[in-house]
């Protein structure tokens, strides 16, 4: 068993509170298992900013040597 205090909000310790072993457990595999669930959406996510940053940077080259196709056979 573990014990621990709960603090109110005006910092007045009352009293403890008797957690099992298994309990807290449970909640530290509970909370770990929702830092990996956000860190997985992360991943997803910076992996589709990433290919959008990708298709932009495509744009801008296909953009810059039409450009210079363009000044390449421009009339003057």
């Amino acid at each position: 068993m573990k014990n621990a205090q709960y603090i109110d909000g005006d910092g007045v310790k009352t009293t403890p509170i008797t957690f099992r072993e298994e309990d807290l457990k449970l909640t530290e595999i509970i909370n770990l298992s929702r830092q990996v669930s956000l860190h997985e959406q992360e991943i997803q996510n910076n992996k589709k900013s990433a290919k959008n940053s990708n298709l932009i940077a495509l744009g801008a080259l296909i953009v810059s040597i039409l450009s210079l196709i363009v000044q390449y056979y421009k009339v003057d």
